[in-house]
């Protein structure tokens, strides 16, 4: 019987080893073979161009690892962005109707061409004047002719129309009140037929670090139509343009880096190359905030 129970002992003994051998550890790592926890996925970056965005921050995605600069909603920079364009692939047309075969575009704005002198410069302070007058701002459009004469919308609006003999400049009443978009290009045609590009930089005051808005000026002008960053405090930026003669708006490409177009980088100013143009930052101007006085 000692026998007996000595060896039923040893059996129990046994299989609650190999029982407790043959269970896994809760939280064990999966044997070999077995199924393998699926790795995060890593993001594919977005394209710069998204060929069916309407305006400027839809066409265009900053470039990889970049973030667009922050910008206050009401903001001259965030009115670019917004800029419609037309559809990707568009031509840019001339006063007269005609193409221009060689324009260096990425994307063409779907803005009007108000009159033939719409050109360089007069094209920036189009858009600067259409922002201010769309934001609820028309009393701050005011600028210069080359003769110096204060050229207020706000006085254009109530009626007074220029007489202008050389550099000898009045006002007369001519018109009834009125404060609508026509009244704003028909006070733009007056502007542009009186100033020049000298006298358009002079409504530009000196800047030394960028913002969407910004002028590069010299014999030929731009303007900083977008920004972007990335982490290590690299900047990018979108151009824009319309130089003579009198053609639409575009966003310029960028020939010099074509894996960044139409984006250029800071780190390319020394000087800045355009397709059609050279800037250094001396070239570089911000629109004056102040409304001058009559």
């Amino acid at each position: 019987m000692r026998k007996l129970c000595i060896g039923l002992c040893c059996f129990l003994a046994a299989g609650m080893l190999s029982g407790c051998a043959g269970k896994k550890p809760a939280g064990s790592a999966p044997p070999p073979g077995g199924t393998p926890v699926p790795a995060t996925p890593t993001p594919t970056p977005r394209p710069i161009k998204d060929p069916e965005g309407g305006t400027v921050s839809a066409r265009f995605n900053p470039p990889p690892g970049y973030a667009r600069t922050p910008l206050e909603d009401n903001s001259f920079g965030a009115y670019l962005r917004s800029l419609p364009l037309k559809a990707d692939g568009e031509p840019v047309l001339l006063m007269d109707g005609t193409e221009r075969p060689d324009a260096p575009q990425a994307a063409v704005l779907s803005i009007s061409m108000c009159n033939k002198n719409q050109q360089g410069p007069r094209a920036l302070v189009r858009l600067r004047a259409e922002y201010l007058f769309q934001t609820g701002q028309a009393g701050r459009i005011t600028y210069h002719f080359f003769s110096e004469f204060v050229f207020p919308f706000t006085k254009w609006c109530e009626g007074y129309r220029v007489n202008v003999d050389g550099r000898n400049v009045e006002w007369e009443k001519k018109a009834g009140p009125s404060g609508d978009h026509d009244a704003l290009l028909s006070y733009l045609n007056i502007l542009f037929a009186y100033s020049n590009a000298a006298s358009l930089k002079k409504e530009l005051q000196p800047a030394t670090d960028m913002q969407p808005g910004d002028v590069f000026i010299n014999d030929k002008s731009v303007m900083i139509a977008d920004m972007a960053v990335n982490t290590a405090g690299e900047t990018v930026f979108l151009l824009l343009q319309s130089p003579a003669p009198t053609q639409e708006i575009y966003i310029l490409k960028n020939d010099n880096n074509p894996a960044l177009s139409p984006w250029y980088s800071a780190s390319e100013l020394s000087p800045l190359v355009t397709p059609e143009g050279e800037f250094t930052l001396a070239d570089l101007g911000r629109f004056d905030e102040q409304v001058n006085s009559e």
